[in-house]
């Protein structure tokens, strides 16, 4: 399995190609299989907004699972 770190670089790299005018920056950490993405918006001028960012969780796991009537893996 990929180590989790360097999957979330390659998912931060991407996001940030993808929406350029959209993401200023993007820190990512992890811990185990738990990683986290700290992603800085811009506002609709292109300023890097530091104040709020958004925090996303993310527990990498190994496959392959079945979809439940929950959503929940």
């Amino acid at each position: 399995m990929i180590d989790p770190r360097t999957l979330a670089d390659h998912i931060a790299r991407e996001l940030q190609n993808t929406y350029p005018e959209d993401i200023g920056n993007i820190i990512t950490s992890s811990l185990g299989n738990v990683v986290e993405f700290t992603i800085y918006p811009r506002d609709r001028f292109g300023v890097l907004q530091t104040e709020d960012p958004i925090v996303v969780h993310a527990v990498l796991r190994h496959g392959p699972f079945e979809a439940t009537p929950d959503g929940a893996a």
